[in-house]
């Protein structure tokens, strides 16, 4: 492995525009992906993966198949997660855990979710979460397969828990009275 950056995303560019040419969508969508991947991941230029997951989105077209749009959810949240945008991006990785296809992509979609939900956690440690009622402080927690995990102890939990609902399509704050 070279770490050939640059090539291969000339190569991809290059693949993409040749499937579309020739009429074969699905190879333009992996190709397209296969560029995104390698600017978010690879080359670190975000700009430049975000303007290659625009073209796949194009690629897909009007009936994206449910791989094709968990993929778009899953590279998304990605990026967003890396720009900062925490909140989108725990929205998408939540909407692409629910609408994986299989298995291992809800294994993949999992980490996002994790790193959306420790960027809150982190921004905690900075400028803490407080209840305007109560001046408390919030816990973040996750709740799965009946197994709570605090991921911020902030020593009550009077302040209310951002918590994501059985589904995990929400997240609700439970609220305790003292």
């Amino acid at each position: 492995m070279t770490n050939d950056f640059a090539s291969a995303v000339q190569t991809l560019t290059s693949a993409a525009r040749e499937a579309s040419a020739n009429g074969l969508p699905d190879e333009a969508f992996n190709a397209w992906t296969g560029v995104t991947r390698t600017h978010a991941y690879g080359s670190a230029d975000h700009a430049a993966a975000a303007l290659a997951l625009e073209q796949a989105v194009l690629a897909a077209g009007d009936l994206p198949s449910a791989k094709q749009r968990y993929d778009l959810l899953y590279y998304q949240a990605e990026l967003e997660i890396g720009r900062g945008e925490t909140d989108a991006g725990l929205i998408d990785s939540l909407e692409a855990y629910r609408i994986a296809p299989g298995e291992d992509d809800r294994f993949y979609a999992m980490p996002d979710i994790s790193d959306a939900l420790r960027h809150f956690a982190d921004g905690c440690d900075y400028r803490p979460l407080i209840d305007a009622r109560s001046g408390e402080g919030f816990d973040v927690v996750l709740l799965r397969g009946g197994i709570v995990r605090n991921l911020t102890d902030q020593g009550n939990d009077r302040g209310g828990q951002p918590s994501l609902t059985a589904d995990g399509r929400a997240v609700l704050y439970i609220s305790q009275e003292p």
